[in-house]
């Protein structure tokens, strides 16, 4: 019998080989390893930790404990298959089969819509079996986009992966544990158009948005997005553009900043704020299982709010206000933090700003922390990076800029035209 465990304990020492096989298109950053997804185009949402062998695709939630795991889901095979072919690279004796294919199925690509000829989805997943719930999404028009699958293993956390009908670079089609075209749809996108007069209520998750439809009523449509709370910037939110909404956030940290980036796309929104005393995660699903009434959801939902409240900060200078904002990465949970209160200004940068007010993640050994900049200091960061700015425009046309060569004159001359 194979043991998976000393096997991964093994592979360790080839990891970087055999990710650089594995996946071509993928980088090093120090002792990660990233590429776009387990199909391995390029990108940075699935990484791997070359010392451990752990590994996570931050878009879809999948992850593995070792480099068995993860050889199992690049191929969509065993993990039995995955260990035989993993121990004939390494050079391990004594294990006997097939070898899987060299290279991952690159290009990867998941249709805007499910075919009406494709199959019936297979949701049996190669490590956590079957899903325990599973939710259609459709466009527009009604059409099926895919699932979104829950799965609740026996030891472990909870996994939410979606199902999408794919093709891949051989033009091949097939149901994949892929995400979502982006941008991605809303759930129940087809009845939120068919009534486009009715309020909206967002919440966080498939699950929790069935438990509200139902404490609701008809005075609302539900829905949610896919992905997670790390996910909303993948969202087409433009269905909901002039419409009255709500969000009702998740009772943590990711769902008020999912909220307010929800804030971003529809300025408009309300967002409400969450009972007090209620456990961390708290959402409308527990109200359901709590006997909460039709009449106190809609209580709470009336006393909604239109913005969050403007933390007191230090301002930067006037002239350079929202346009300066360089600094190496910071962690990914301060820098989604952040984003609830600061508008984050480049992918992996470390300094933010809401208006005027601009702070910087500050890291030790210990902990990380966002504190106030001074003019001074914000002039000076300025000044050490300048070599590294490039201007450009994000997609609501407002100058930011992003790391590249290019000096901070020519950098303020292309913000300027």
């Amino acid at each position: 019998m194979t043991d998976f465990k000393k096997l991964g304990h093994e592979a360790l020492p080839h990891a970087e080989l055999l990710l650089t096989e594995w996946f071509p298109n993928g980088r090093r950053f120090g002792a990660e390893f990233k590429v776009g997804s387990l199909c391995g185009e390029k990108g940075e949402s699935l990484s791997v930790n070359t010392a451990t062998g752990k590994w996570k695709d931050f878009a879809t939630g999948e992850g593995g404990g070792d480099l068995v795991s993860l050889f199992a889901a690049s191929r969509g095979i065993s993990q039995g298959e995955a260990a035989r072919g993993l121990a004939k690279a390494i050079g391990q004796q004594g294990l006997t089969g097939q070898n899987p294919p060299a290279q991952p199925a690159t290009g990867l690509t998941a249709l805007p819509s499910v075919p009406s000829t494709a199959p019936t989805a297979n949701f049996s997943h190669h490590q956590w079996g079957a899903p325990s719930e599973r939710w259609p999404y459709h466009d527009a028009l009604g059409r099926l986009v895919g699932y979104v699958c829950r799965f609740d293993p026996a030891e472990g956390k909870k996994q939410i992966l979606p199902r999408t009908w794919c093709r891949d670079h051989a033009g091949t089609e097939g149901w994949h544990w892929k995400g979502f075209l982006a941008p991605r749809p809303l759930f129940d996108l087809h009845l939120l158009m068919s009534d486009p007069s009715k309020s909206v209520l967002i919440v966080e998750g498939e699950k929790t948005a069935r438990a509200a439809q139902r404490l609701v009523g008809e005075g609302f449509i539900v829905t949610t997005w896919p992905g997670g709370s790390s996910a909303v910037g993948q969202t087409d939110w433009s269905p909901l553009h002039g419409r009255d909404v709500v969000v009702w956030p998740d009772a943590d940290e990711p769902g008020t900043t999912a909220a307010a980036l929800i804030q971003e796309a529809l300025p408009s929104c309300r967002i409400v704020t969450h009972p007090p005393n209620v456990v961390k995660g708290w959402d409308l699903a527990d109200a359901e299982s709590e006997g909460w009434s039709r009449d106190r959801i809609l209580h709470f939902i009336s006393e909604s709010r239109s913005a969050l409240p403007s933390p007191e900060k230090p301002a930067c200078p006037a002239d350079l206000d929202g346009k300066f904002f360089v600094l190496p990465s910071a962690k990914t949970e301060i820098r989604t933090a952040a984003a609830g209160i600061f508008r984050v200004i480049g992918e992996g940068r470390r300094m933010f700003r809401r208006g005027g007010i601009v702070v910087e993640v500050s890291q030790t050994p210990q902990d990380a922390k966002l504190v106030p900049l001074s003019p001074e200091a914000f002039r000076s960061r300025l000044e050490s990076y300048g070599r590294e700015l490039m201007a450009w425009r994000d997609l609501r046309g407002e100058p930011v800029l992003a790391p590249a060569r290019c000096s901070t004159d020519n950098a303020k001359a292309l913000l300027a035209t």
